[in-house]
């Protein structure tokens, strides 16, 4: 990452863990952010719940990633689409709204999907940093 408080340079794909710390049965799962240097970002989450019979959520969005230069805070807001299953039902497509919140240096930050979580993130790995990349 270039900075604490810009976009990465060229662009990057990291993914990020979240969990309900002590206990295992609540929703726990990924988000995977991919952004470029125009300040898009498209993402993809990947949730689960124990709690009697398993639900697992898939969700998708695309939108800009607002970069406040002063705190070094980032935030997407943005709707998303997917789908939601228990666990031998059939599943359902749904819509609603994510907020995620990056700290300065984009390691750790908060995550609210609308109906289903508020929880805290932490990065698991940056899988490719354009800003990383030797030019020829």
């Amino acid at each position: 990452m270039t900075s604490e408080n810009s976009v990465i340079e060229g662009g990057a794909v990291l993914v990020y863990g979240f969990k309900t710390v002590g206990e295992i049965n609540l929703p726990f799962g990924t988000l995977k952010l991919v952004m470029n240097e125009q300040k898009e970002v498209a993402g993809t989450i990947s949730m689960t719940k124990l709690l009697g019979m398993p639900e697992k959520v898939e969700l998708l969005f695309m939108n800009k990633i607002d970069m406040n230069g002063s705190t070094g805070y980032s935030t997407i807001k943005t709707p998303a689409i997917g789908y939601d299953y228990l666990h031998g039902e059939i599943p359902n497509i749904t819509t609603t709204e994510v907020f995620i919140e990056l700290k300065p240096g984009m390691k750790e930050g908060r995550i609210v999907v609308e109906g289903y979580i508020d929880l805290p993130l932490y990065l698991i790995k940056e899988e490719i940093n354009f800003s990383d990349e030797v030019e020829a």
